[in-house]
């Protein structure tokens, strides 16, 4: 350490005076300590970023604790179960292959909408959502960044919601995840996708007719060959790592979430 008696720091342009001994390099190039560490925790980021969490989201919570997260939304135990074992299976996977692509099926957009966030809360991942046909890939990106604080690291796990999947232009997009996430028109967002959950939502009119017509109870599971016969995509039906029933929001369930909301820390926006 050392340097002139005027020195300042060459990155963040303050005196010694004011950040303390500086790293002097070649060619009067100093350097404080403060710009040190920061030079340091980029590094480290990147390497993070480079080196990857090998596939898996860290300290993903068992099953029972996300079930009692989620049981102030969703009391119905298949629409619950069958989300968490969607989302367990994504995350625990160590093949790094496509994205996961989850469907839910029916009740409102609202509702379809409630659930996805908390099952976002419920895990720790953060949370975006996209107008499909409206929005294109680098914005629903930007916002899961912000989501998570810019950190790299933890929006590449998080979780991305788009309705109106029972829309043609939706189908489509959705079938070509890889492409739908690239927009030449914004500035590129270097961010690997393979591990951030794709949850689509839609109405699907006309489907309970459909599987009713193939001799299944409303109450059984929605399959693959009932959103074919619906005339869904084949494409987007092959992608589809699991697909939910969403049942409506109650009378009982909107009580408990307008006494468990703290309304008078919210916002325009959140409204």
């Amino acid at each position: 350490m050392g340097g002139k008696a005027n020195a300042y720091c060459s990155f963040c342009r303050k005196s010694y005076r004011d950040v303390g001994p500086l790293v002097e390099g070649p060619g009067d190039v100093y350097i404080c300590g403060d710009c040190i560490e920061l030079c340091q925790s980029i590094l480290d980021q990147e390497r993070r970023r480079r080196g990857g969490l090998k596939g898996r989201v860290p300290s993903v919570p068992p099953p029972e604790v996300i079930r009692a997260k989620l049981d102030l939304v969703i009391r119905d135990e298949a629409a619950r179960d069958a989300l968490i074992q969607a989302a367990r299976h994504h995350y625990e996977r160590e093949d790094g292959g496509p994205p996961s692509l989850v469907l839910l099926v029916g009740s409102t957009r609202s509702g379809r909408l409630l659930f996805t966030r908390a099952l976002a809360h419920a895990i720790g991942v953060p949370f975006a959502e996209t107008r499909l046909g409206a929005d294109r890939g680098q914005p629903v990106l930007l916002e899961l960044l912000r989501a998570s604080g810019f950190e790299l690291d933890r929006a590449r796990f998080g979780i991305i919601y788009g309705d109106g999947m029972d829309q043609r232009a939706a189908q489509e997009a959705w079938s070509r995840p890889a492409d739908w996430m690239r927009d030449p028109s914004h500035h590129p967002i270097e961010m690997d996708i393979s591990h951030v959950l794709f949850i689509g939502g839609g109405e699907f009119a006309g489907l309970d007719e459909v599987v009713a017509g193939m001799g299944r109870h409303l109450e059984q599971p929605v399959t693959g060959e009932a959103l074919l016969a619906l005339g869904v995509l084949p494409e987007l039906v092959g992608r589809l790592s699991a697909i939910v029933r969403v049942p409506s929001l109650g009378e009982e369930t909107l009580s408990r979430i307008v006494s468990w909301v703290d309304f008078s820390r919210m916002t325009s926006e959140d409204i």
